[in-house]
């Protein structure tokens, strides 16, 4: 009786997982990723020329629509934790300040993904080391940290280091870390800016995902034959693992609920 009762809360539960919103295009995106040893890629200049390079060399490829490079790809990983905190009135100290995902990305990262630039502007190739430090914050973000404000020229202060990044965009919400999960900040500074060994490579393309692996795997050994390509795979399937997660998180969660009315 008990089993018959709760299967139609949990197929209700199911239906409201899987018709969550990641926040961008699934279809038609792979990803992978490669990782640049300290010795040859030891700062973020020479990353960042790798990361232009691979870049450009994809797009040539036939039968791609685009091709992004980052640090981290949502709910794969590499979505490092920055904390934050506005420049002005009273700000906190570094171990009282929110931390929210962040990822550093190439220019074109969001038109690649369809992820939405709501307001300001995506980064552009002007947006080097050398150039004042910008980012780009979530929906979400810009309405927990701003209120009404518009946020567009505003200061925020970003990692333990309090380096002071100046907002020129908002985007759409996406969710990064779980699909169940709805940050209410994200963060997104330039790769030129800020980067680490870790490369993500997205491709938007209609081919094969076996035929897109293979071409990527091209483009990265021309440009460097010792890195390796790792887990490259369909978007698809990575929203099938996160789907699954979060399922599972749910049955743990009744099972220990179940377990606690017991006790």
């Amino acid at each position: 009786h008990r089993d018959l009762h709760s299967f139609p809360t949990r197929r209700s539960s199911d239906l409201r997982l899987s018709q969550q919103d990641p926040g961008f295009k699934t279809d038609n995106l792979w990803t992978g990723v490669t990782v640049l040893p300290q010795a040859q890629y030891g700062d973020s200049a020479t990353r960042q020329h790798f990361a232009e390079q691979l870049q450009n060399q994809i797009r040539t490829l036939p039968g791609m629509q685009d091709a992004t490079i980052s640090t981290g790809f949502p709910l794969a990983g590499g979505f490092g934790a920055t904390l934050y905190a506005r420049a002005e009135g009273n700000v906190p100290p570094v171990a009282e300040r929110k931390g929210a995902p962040s990822n550093d990305i190439t220019p074109g990262w969001f038109r690649t993904l369809g992820i939405p630039v709501i307001a300001g502007r995506d980064f552009t190739e002007q947006d080097v080391m050398d150039h004042p430090n910008v980012v780009i914050i979530s929906k979400s973000g810009a309405k927990t940290v701003f209120g009404d404000e518009n946020p567009i020229g505003k200061t925020l202060l970003v990692t333990s280091s309090s380096v002071p990044v100046e907002v020129v965009g908002v985007v759409g919400d996406v969710r990064s870390v779980q699909l169940n999960q709805h940050n209410e900040m994200e963060f997104y500074r330039p790769f030129a800016q800020e980067n680490f060994p870790f490369v993500s490579i997205t491709v938007r393309s209609a081919l094969p995902p076996d035929t897109v692996t293979r071409s990527v795997q091209s483009a990265l050994h021309l440009i460097d034959p010792g890195l390796a390509l790792i887990l490259p795979q369909p978007v698809n399937q990575i929203m099938a693992q996160a789907l699954g997660q979060a399922k599972l998180m749910m049955v743990l969660l009744g099972v220990f609920a179940g377990v606690a009315l017991l006790l």
